[in-house]
C-alpha cells in the first residue's frame, strides 16, 4: 500500500489587499475545498494562519463566511485536520524564544475561537517550514504538537519510507520537495504522478506533499479541478494507493529512529547550506534589506520589552496600557515573514516591504509613547529616548536602501 499525505498550507499578511484576498479566496480556497468536500475518501492536513482568519472575520463578505463555514464543516466530518503555527507567519528561527512561543499562543487563540476543532491534539507547521533545533525544543516543551514537519533537505540521513525520525522526542516528518515542488510549477500531470508512485518502492511506503494551497486556483488557474480534482480521482479508483494524514503516519509506520534535522527551510537548496545560509530568502547576510530588517525588528522588540517591564512596575493608567497594546500587536504584525521574501531579488515590491515595517515602526512609536507616559523614571525614558531615536535612524535607512534598489531596478530592470 502506498499512503499519500498531503499538507496544504494557507496564509495572507495582515497587511493584505482586500481586492487581493477575495480574488485568492473565490479562486482557490473555496473550490480545493469544495473538492475536498465533494470527493470521497480524500483526507487533508491543513495550515491555516491566525493572520488569514483575522482578515476572513474582519470583512463581511459572504465568500469569507462560507470559506469558514467549508472549514468547520470539513475538520468535523474528519476530512481535514489541522496543524499549529504561528499567527502572523514569522520566520522562527529569527525570532527570541518568547516571541516565538507569543505568536504561536496567539494563533492557537484566534483559530479554537473560529474553528471548532482547532483545540485537538495535532501537528506543527513552522512558516516556510524554517526549522532550527532550538525552535524544535521550545515547541516540543508547549505540549500542544506531537509532530513537525520540514522539508526534505533537513533530513540527514537516508529517507524515510516505512519509519519515522524524530529529535528529542519529537517526530519530524520530511515534505518530498522533488514531488511537491513539480506539482507546485504545473510540472506533473496526475496520472504521471500515479505512475511513478507506484514505481518508486515495492513495499508498502509513506510519502508527504507539502504545498501552498494557493497553488490551486490562484497561482496556476483551474489547477483545483485539473490537478487536485483528478489526483483524488485517480487515487480512489486504485487499490494500492490511499490518502492519509500525516498523523496517521505514527500508527501505520511505528519504527521510529533518532535523527539530528539540518536546520533549513522550504526554499533551501544545498549551495545554500554549503554557505551556511538556511534561510537564503529571508536571512541571507548578502542581502542588505535582510540586514537593515533584522536590526530594525530587533530594536522595536526591546523598546517593548522595555515598555512591558516598566508597565509591570507600576499601576498605569488604562490610557497607557492601551498604547502599550497598541504597539505590542503592532509588533506582533511587523513580524511578518513577506516583508524579508518582498525582499529578494526575484520578488522585489518595495510597496510590500513598506507596508509591513510600518507595523514596526507603529509599534516603536507607540512603545516609546507609552513609556514616556509613566510617572518619574528618567533614566528610563532616556534610554527610551536613546533607543527610539535609533530606530527612527534605521527605518531612515531602511527607506534609502529600498530607494537604492528601486532606482536601480528602474535603471536596468532587474533588481
Amino acid at each position: 500500500m502506498i499512503h499519500i499525505a498531503f499538507l496544504l498550507h494557507i496564509y495572507q499578511p495582515p497587511c493584505q489587499f482586500y481586492e487581493i484576498l477575495k480574488r485568492v479566496v473565490k479562486e482557490s480556497y473555496v473550490p480545493f475545498l469544495k473538492i475536498i468536500k465533494k470527493t470521497e475518501n480524500v483526507n487533508i492536513t491543513l495550515n491555516i494562519n491566525g493572520s488569514l482568519t483575522e482578515l476572513l472575520e474582519l470583512y463581511d463578505y459572504n465568500y469569507f463566511n462560507e470559506m469558514i463555514d467549508l472549514i468547520n464543516e470539513l475538520s468535523l466530518n474528519n476530512k481535514i485536520r489541522f496543524t499549529g503555527s504561528a499567527k502572523y507567519h514569522p520566520i522562527l528561527p529569527l525570532l527570541q524564544l518568547d516571541e516565538l512561543e507569543r505568536q504561536i499562543k496567539l494563533n492557537e487563540e484566534f483559530n479554537r475561537r473560529i474553528f471548532d476543532k482547532y483545540s485537538e491534539k495535532k501537528g506543527f507547521f513552522p512558516p516556510e517550514l524554517c526549522i532550527s533545533l532550538n525552535n524544535i525544543d521550545k515547541i516540543y516543551d508547549l505540549g500542544d504538537y506531537h509532530w513537525m514537519i520540514a522539508d526534505g533537505i533537513a533530513c540527514p540521513e537516508n529517507w524515510p519510507t516505512d519509519e519515522y525520525y524524530s529529535y528529542n522526542n519529537m517526530p519530524i516528518f520530511f515534505r518530498d520537495s522533488i514531488i511537491s515542488n513539480h506539482i507546485a510549477f504545473n510540472e506533473i500531470k496526475p496520472l504521471d504522478l500515479v505512475k511513478k508512485l507506484e514505481n518508486l518502492f515495492e513495499q508498502d511506503y509513506y510519502i508527504i506533499f507539502a504545498l501552498d494551497g494557493e497553488t490551486f486556483g490562484h497561482h496556476i488557474k483551474n489547477y483545483e479541478n485539473d490537478f487536485l480534482k483528478k489526483f483524488f480521482d485517480i487515487v480512489n479508483e486504485k487499490k494500492d494507493l490511499q490518502l492519509i494524514f500525516i498523523d496517521e503516519i505514527l500508527d501505520l509506520y511505528p519504527s521510529e529512529k533518532s535523527i539530528t534535522p539540518i536546520e533549513s527551510s522550504w526554499s533551501t537548496t544545498r549551495e545554500d547550506l554549503e554557505n551556511e545560509i538556511p534561510y537564503p530568502l529571508w536571512a541571507n547576510p548578502a542581502n542588505e534589506l535582510h540586514v537593515i530588517q533584522d536590526r530594525l525588528q530587533d530594536m522595536v522588540y526591546r523598546i517593548i520589552k522595555m515598555a512591558e517591564k516598566a508597565l509591570e512596575k507600576e499601576n498605569s493608567e488604562n490610557k497607557i496600557k492601551n498604547t502599550l497594546n497598541l504597539a505590542r500587536s503592532s509588533l506582533d504584525k511587523g513580524e511578518m515573514s513577506c516583508k524579508l521574501w518582498w525582499s529578494c531579488s526575484d520578488h522585489f515590491d518595495f510597496n510590500m516591504i513598506i507596508n509591513a515595517n510600518q507595523y514596526l515602526l507603529k509599534a516603536a512609536i507607540n512603545g516609546f509613547k507609552a513609556i514616556t507616559n509613566i510617572k518619574g523614571n528618567n533614566r528610563l525614558k532616556n534610554n527610551s529616548r536613546r533607543l527610539y531615536e535609533n530606530i527612527l535612524s534605521e527605518y531612515q535607512i531602511l527607506l534609502r536602501e529600498i530607494g537604492t534598489h528601486v532606482e536601480y531596478k528602474y535603471r536596468f530592470g532587474h533588481f
